[in-house]
């Protein structure tokens, strides 16, 4: 779905929010992003109330828009709320001037102005690094033996609903597809140099590690050191972590997928 299509912003909200495991269960974490009350989201979603300038800035930031995303989301809010006619006609033009601005880019260009590289659409690219769920179903796709809704249900613990959800967004995307066998992968997919995606991708994760922390499985490894060292050693230390990178791009270059796995590296100076 095009945010710059759109006329109603809450249609657009719905939509990113049913792109997520269960859309009531999601109303907390946005929330919590727009430092509101959870019943205040369950009003605005029902047309009851509008959000706020700031509360439509940061709800922008929790969805990953883009500078021209949010420019659009929090213009659709503020005609939302507005009530003088000719405000509206002033934002009306500014919705209209984005959309142009938009078109103009994807002509100059000979694409959409909102495509990366890999052919994904810059909302397409922040829904899939928005949960942890669509990079797990995306990676067990590409494993013999993981290609139904309920294999990867139960593999992933999660419900059949969810991985459906994962599985026609994967497919409509063009990082899967469905073939009389079940599904199969088509691409390998990074969040590259957008720096939204890499962070709220390392965020999710992260938590899962912090979940599989507690589970104690045999072959997981978990490595933690809090030290003081000398400047050049703390260089050495960075020196042989990116060997590290390097010698795991090595062997995802030849590796034939039979398992899924997350590795985390976290290397940080100590500050306040």
């Amino acid at each position: 779905m095009n945010l710059l299509q759109l006329t109603d912003y809450r249609k657009y909200l719905k939509w990113r929010l049913s792109q997520l495991p269960g859309q009531r269960g999601e109303l907390a974490p946005l929330a919590r992003a727009a430092k509101i009350h959870v019943t205040q989201i369950s009003q605005i979603l029902n047309g009851k109330r509008d959000f706020t300038p700031d509360q439509a800035f940061r709800v922008s930031q929790y969805l990953l828009l883009n500078d021209q995303e949010t420019a659009y989301f929090t213009a659709l809010i503020a005609k939302a709320r507005a009530s003088d006619t000719g405000l509206i006609r002033f934002l009306d033009g500014e919705l209209k001037r984005i959309r142009e601005n938009d078109f103009a880019n994807a002509k100059n260009h000979g694409e959409n102005s909102s495509e990366n590289k890999d052919g994904l659409s810059s909302l397409q690219r922040n829904t899939f690094f928005s949960a942890w769920y669509y990079v797990a179903v995306f990676l067990m796709v590409s494993i013999e033996g993981m290609h139904d809704v309920d294999t990867l249900a139960t593999q992933l613990n999660l419900s059949r609903s969810i991985v459906q959800n994962v599985l026609d967004f994967l497919t409509s995307s063009s990082l899967c597809e469905k073939t009389k066998n079940g599904y199969r992968i088509k691409t390998r997919l990074v969040a590259g140099d957008d720096l939204s995606c890499r962070t709220r991708n390392r965020l999710n994760w992260r938590q899962k590690a912090l979940e599989a922390l507690f589970k104690d499985h045999q072959n997981d490894f978990f490595l933690t050191y809090t030290v003081s060292v000398s400047k050049q050693d703390k260089l050495e230390i960075l020196k042989l972590l990116k060997k590290v990178e390097l010698e795991i791009d090595r062997i995802l270059d030849t590796t034939r997928p039979e398992t899924a796995l997350c590795v985390n590296l976290d290397f940080f100076g100590i500050r306040g």
